[in-house]
């Protein structure tokens, strides 16, 4: 049975040595000194920018450096660091080696389990407590409030155990040792009691939205704010929460535990929300050790983790999330980055423009988060108002429901004919943006999904008639009738006419690697930030614009046929519509002639208007592979 704590420790700043582990409670064990790098626990204790603060704090993730076991093992940190002056020391608080004028630690736990935001005001409790003895030699107080919590949470679990042991049957009686490597359910509460979702939601507005189908792409993404350092780490966390079951994956995915645990989810959710969670076969594979690469604080010194070490970089790369208080990756942006989350601004910065369109919320997706966005105002406003609407929980719950909206539509229009997954009717998903549907089909995360649902239900998909096609429901007015009557207009409008538009010459795509100036302005994203969402008659009127001043001179070129189009799609099964309504035929008919189709490796296949099925995932290599 392990322990809820593993380590704690304190990190000090030393003038001439720098970051530096000062105390550190159990020693570290054979085991853990070779499976982990502990100079990442310098710098993630002590993040930059943190002498700007009298006090704050930060989430890490400490992974195994050379991994012999899938999963791999894995250590979550809380740090709590502190400064004060000096002058405001006791003279036996301060030693030969503390020559500036403030005294800077930090106050470390580990453990195997994601207990961030369990941990974070107990820690900053007993963080205040260390300081304010003014001894900082005396670490007993740090000892004994560990060694508490790992006694209590033996405590709860052997109670469990005893507990289940009684309510067994005479003829089904089990031994205490085997008993013992039954999986222990540790309550939801645990891991979410002091999240912060509400301020989270209030800040971004639709913004949430945008981030929370960002990270279903499996992009680079970067979440930046100077100061305070927690800011990035909550936002981190908070977009990562809304995912369904999300934080399954951080007991699943750590070898030293998912054997032995699991989160309970029953006594705060509904038997219809658990089981409809149950039969998508949620979560959603994305933070797994081969998938989306998270961490909550990413430091300088430890940024291979994002670099690319070869000469084509987006050659296999995964796609990450993490967080950073350091203006260098604003200054000079990793080519793997694709977006940049600037928390001052509450924008969503693209690097890659394609993004824009992928991203654009539709009338439908506008109207469920603003709803949301209405409601938890209302709550947060008034404090008096109490109960379930508006809560954290509540919103965990709204976002899940979207996701079960979305894989419940798609359940109706995938199928599997001799042998090819296949989409009928894509049109019925644009909802969701049709864009968006393209570019997560062709994800990872999508494919393994798509591989255990038809693992599971071979014949058919499961769906439920309680689950409408889209969670904001129908249009509640005539404003919002016009726009959804407008949805199919523009959206045939666009696949007509970005033939031409994305044909000229001039235009060249836009992608994380190429080298134009607009990266220089990363650096003031905090100061103004580009808007990521942008409507789609402005882009068209935009596009019509261009395109006429372009083929000006351009009217003599006979090779703008066969220029690619600026977006580029990963097509990897067949996808039909129906067509348009307003007499204007949809040009997709499997894989459109208007698209440049890439596999995986970014390499450029020939079209062929025929191709239903470009590649195929294979799960058990992590690979894709031509048919």
């Amino acid at each position: 049975m392990s322990d809820l704590l593993s380590y704690i420790g304190i990190v000090g700043f030393h003038h001439q040595h720098g970051h530096r582990l000062e105390f550190i409670y159990p020693p570290i064990s054979n085991q853990d000194l070779g499976m982990f790098d502990w100079n990442y626990l310098n710098y993630a204790a002590l993040p930059d920018g943190c002498h700007n603060s009298n006090e704050d704090y930060c989430f890490f993730v400490m992974n195994e450096t050379n991994p012999t076991t899938v999963p791999s093992n894995k250590l979550y940190g809380i740090a709590y660091f502190k400064q004060k002056a000096i002058k405001d020391l006791p003279s036996e608080a301060i030693s030969i080696d503390d020559t500036r004028s403030t005294i800077q630690k930090s106050v470390v736990v580990l453990s195997n389990f994601p207990i961030f935001y369990s941990f974070k005001t107990q820690l900053s409790s007993a963080t205040i407590c260390y300081f304010n003895q003014g001894d900082f030699k005396n670490t007993e107080i740090l000892v004994n409030w560990f060694n508490n919590k790992n006694k209590q949470f033996r405590e709860d679990n052997n109670l469990y155990l005893e507990k289940r042991k009684e309510n067994k049957k005479p003829e089904n009686e089990f031994t205490t040792e085997s008993l013992q490597k039954q999986i222990i359910p540790i309550q939801s509460d645990l891991f979410f009691s002091s999240s912060s979702l509400q301020k989270f939601l209030l800040h971004f507005g639709r913004n949430s939205l945008v981030f929370f189908k960002l990270l279903m792409l499996e992009r680079g993404v970067l979440v930046f704010c100077p100061q305070p350092v927690n800011a990035v780490c909550e936002t981190v966390l908070s977009v990562l929460s809304l995912f369904p079951k999300s934080f399954d994956l951080f007991v699943q995915q750590n070898h030293s535990v998912c054997s032995d645990y699991h989160i309970e989810w029953s006594q705060d959710t509904d038997k219809e929300h658990l089981e409809q969670i149950r039969k998508f076969q949620l979560p959603l594979p994305i933070f797994t050790s081969k998938g989306t690469f998270c961490q909550p604080y990413l430091p300088l010194q430890h940024s291979a983790a994002i670099i690319p070490d070869t000469e084509h970089p987006t050659n296999g790369q995964k796609g990450y999330l993490v967080g950073t208080s350091n203006n260098l990756y604003l200054k000079s942006p990793p080519s793997t980055c694709h977006a940049i989350v600037d928390i001052q601004s509450g924008e969503i910065l693209f690097r890659d423009e394609s993004l824009h369109r992928i991203l654009e919320l539709t009338s439908f997706d506008r109207r469920f988060i603003d709803h949301i966005i209405d409601t938890v105002q209302e709550v947060y406003t008034n404090p008096q108002q109490t109960g379930y609407i508006g809560t954290d929980k509540w919103l965990r719950d709204q976002f899940a429901y979207y996701i079960l909206c979305l894989l419940n539509s798609l359940s109706k229009t995938l199928r599997v004919e001799d042998g090819k997954a296949i989409i009928d009717n894509i049109d019925s998903l644009s909802t969701f943006n049709e864009f968006f549907i393209r570019k997560w089909s062709g994800s990872r995360n999508f494919h393994l999904w798509r591989n255990r649902m038809f693992k599971q239900y071979p014949n058919s998909l499961p769906h439920f008639k309680s689950l409408p096609n889209h969670p904001s429901g129908p249009p509640s007015d005539i404003i919002d009738n016009l726009q959804d009557s407008l949805v199919p207009i523009t959206n045939s409008l666009s696949k007509v006419f970005s033939s031409f538009f994305n044909e000229s010459p001039t235009n060249t795509p836009q992608t994380p690697n190429s080298n134009n100036n607009s990266n220089n302005n990363f650096y003031n994203a905090s100061k103004s930030a580009v808007k990521p969402l942008v409507s789609t008659s402005k882009d068209l009127a935009k596009s019509f614009f261009n395109y006429f001043t372009q083929t000006t001179s351009t009217t003599n070129s006979t090779d703008q046929k066969d220029t690619p189009s600026v977006l580029k799609e990963q097509e990897f099964f067949e996808i039909t519509s129906e067509s348009s309504s307003i007499g204007v035929p949809t040009t997709t008919v499997q894989v459109e002639q208007t698209l440049e189709v890439v596999n995986q490796n970014g390499e450029e296949i020939k079209e062929d208007t025929n191709l239903k099925i470009i590649q195929e995932f294979d799960p058990d290599t992590d690979q894709f592979y031509e048919l």
